[in-house]
């Protein structure tokens, strides 16, 4: 659920950037996602990130659909940015050990 004030966005983009990357949350996380706003878009995407139903900026009304919760999690929602943390380390480390060879044979030359 991502319950927002959109009302300081006025009629600018910003209302719109918001929906896009709340719709990222929900394929990112393989869930439903029901997202409430005060102005901005209020919406219901389901886990592929398809808008099911939506309310547009500035308008007042109720939307519903049905939904179902999910007993697995996605590998992003298991593991967050770990692979990507060691990944990244591991970059480091060789870029540190080829430096470190190449510096010892320099030397030796």
């Amino acid at each position: 659920v991502n319950i927002t004030n959109d009302g300081w966005f006025g009629e600018t983009p910003g209302p719109y950037q918001q929906t896009e990357m709340t719709i990222l949350r929900a394929v990112e996380n393989r869930l439903y996602l029901l997202r409430s706003a005060n102005t901005g878009v209020s919406m219901i995407v389901d886990p592929a990130g398809r808008m099911v139903v939506s309310l547009e900026l500035s308008r007042e009304g109720f939307i519903t659909a049905n939904v179902r919760g999910r007993g697995e999690m996605s590998m992003y929602t298991r593991y967050g940015d770990t692979p990507l943390l060691a990944v990244t380390a591991m970059l480091i480390a060789s870029t540190i050990v080829v430096r470190w060879v190449r510096k010892r044979r320099f030397q030796a030359s």
